[in-house]
């Protein structure tokens, strides 16, 4: 299995022990709705970077990591790695307060990227948001 192979299932299994994690701790979440298929499968995770947070819809799964590096630094990995891995990025975008938002595009789930600042601890959070194809046909 290759590096990102190792990652990606990593990432699965983050996913899934933070579940069991919240289960066995007596706290219980609301029972969230997921996709019917992994709209994040695909999408490549900054080295080092911690999950924070997840959730999701019947269309959406957004999760949030957290990174030593920063936002700069996370944002160009993204766009490089995108374009290896064959996304289309639609959209980045800074904002005035330097939050940086990635659209990105391929067959399959689109993906939304939003990076931010950390201040305490110096670093990054960035959010993961992939989404449902829209499947229908709006042509005239």
């Amino acid at each position: 299995m290759d590096k990102w192979n190792r990652i990606r299932t990593g990432f699965v299994w983050a996913l899934a022990a933070g579940s069991l994690l919240a289960a066995a701790c007596g706290e219980r979440e609301p029972e969230q709705e997921m996709p019917s298929v992994n709209v994040l499968e695909k999408v490549w995770i900054f080295p080092l970077s911690v999950m924070v947070s997840y959730s999701g819809t019947g269309q959406a799964l957004q999760t949030t990591f957290a990174s030593g590096r920063s936002p700069d630094t996370v944002a160009v990995w993204y766009r490089r790695t995108l374009d290896r891995t064959g996304w289309d990025i639609v959209g980045d975008a800074r904002s005035p307060d330097g939050e940086i938002t990635i659209h990105a595009v391929r067959d399959g789930p689109p993906l939304w990227i939003i990076i931010r600042d950390r201040e305490d601890p110096p670093g990054t959070i960035y959010t993961l948001i992939g989404a449902q194809p829209d499947t229908t046909n709006v042509e005239p």
